[in-house]
């Protein structure tokens, strides 16, 4: 009998694949391997219905040839990342740690799955810091991808 997390797996991955129109066969287990395959057909999936705003999870990547995408990377200096986030924390949570750990996983996620460094300048369009804030810094996005402020 197989063990309750292989069964739950399996249930997350079947439900995963059902909202991305995606077949798996019976012996599929939910891995990191297969969320990396699930992901990559979500976001083209997302890609191809169009007009949408897709974060993070490799599209970079996923659509870096795609002649129609806008690929931004937002940054902020690492004094503004830990204030942000200090507000959404827990209060005993240090949020430097929490930074550092997020940025060495998404690196080296990038790095293994699609053999890339984050922060490279050849996978944007824009590259711009959100320091000002996050209403300006969006302003700013818009009118680059538009040349239009916003109505």
């Amino acid at each position: 009998m197989d063990s309750w997390l292989r069964r739950f797996n399996q249930q997350a991955m079947r439900s995963a694949a059902l909202a991305a129109s995606v077949e798996l066969g019976e012996d599929s287990i939910f891995d990191a391997e297969q969320m990396v395959k699930l992901t990559q057909k979500i976001v083209e999936q997302a890609y191809s219905e169009g007009n949408c705003v897709i974060v993070g999870r490799g599209s970079q990547c996923i659509l870096q040839h795609k002649p129609d995408v806008y690929h931004v990377f937002v940054y902020a200096p690492h004094k503004e990342r830990i204030l942000r986030l200090r507000l959404r924390l827990e209060k005993d949570a240090d949020p430097d740690q929490r930074i550092r750990k997020v940025d060495e996983e998404r690196a080296k996620y990038l790095q293994q799955y699609f053999r890339q460094e984050l922060v490279q300048s050849h996978l944007y369009d824009l590259m711009i810091s959100s320091h000002v804030n996050e209403i300006e810094t969006a302003r700013a996005i818009l009118y680059a991808m538009t040349g239009q402020a916003e109505g």
